[in-house]
């Protein structure tokens, strides 16, 4: 066998499957969002679907039933919401990894780092259910206003504990107000 063959032999499922190649290369990114980022590949699939159907949702109620014209900038901030998770989230789990492995000798410095951390990746889960929610929510008021039931039911039935948190946290907060007026 020649050079040359051995190469055709080592290149040769880049040749003939180029899906193998895309699955590879989409592979990869996903593991680096997941390694250093700290997007794990559950949430940016669940998370790609539902900014997807929001934008189709989005789409399909402002060209094909309101009859409006297309506007790119909808798009763009679509995009841009999309951008602003990933940066949030990929900042807090580079801070959160900081501030884990800062290695100080005094244990009250140490115990204080771990908590700072865990308080870290705490806003990191409420800015995940934030994003998630606002997707959902959007895809909740499309569905209202097409007037498609069942869809609108079932993003509705995915809201409900955040309208639990909300309704509670209203109360907590008029209930401190109240008892600090008296």
């Amino acid at each position: 066998m020649k050079l040359q063959d051995y190469f055709h032999y080592l290149f040769s499922p880049f040749h003939s499957k180029p899906l193998m190649t895309l699955a590879s290369v989409f592979a990869s990114v996903l593991m680096f969002f997941d390694k250093y980022i700290g997007i794990s590949i559950a949430l940016f699939v669940i998370y790609s679907i539902l900014a997807i159907a929001d934008l189709g949702t989005g789409m399909y109620k402002n060209i094909v039933v309101n009859k409006h014209e297309y506007e790119s900038n909808l798009f763009f901030k679509k995009l841009f919401v999309m951008a602003m998770m990933i940066i949030s989230i990929a900042m807090i789990t580079i801070l959160t990894n900081e501030v884990a492995n800062l290695r100080v000798p005094h244990e009250a410095v140490t115990v204080f780092n771990g908590t700072i951390a865990y308080a870290i990746s705490l806003i990191k889960m409420f800015l995940i259910v934030a994003f998630l929610g606002y997707e959902i929510s959007s895809i909740k008021e499309n569905a209202d206003e097409l007037k498609w039931k069942t869809l609108s039911e079932v993003t509705g039935t995915l809201l409900l504990p955040l309208s639990w948190l909300k309704i509670r946290l209203q109360h907590k907060i008029e209930g401190n107000e109240d008892s600090g007026n008296k």
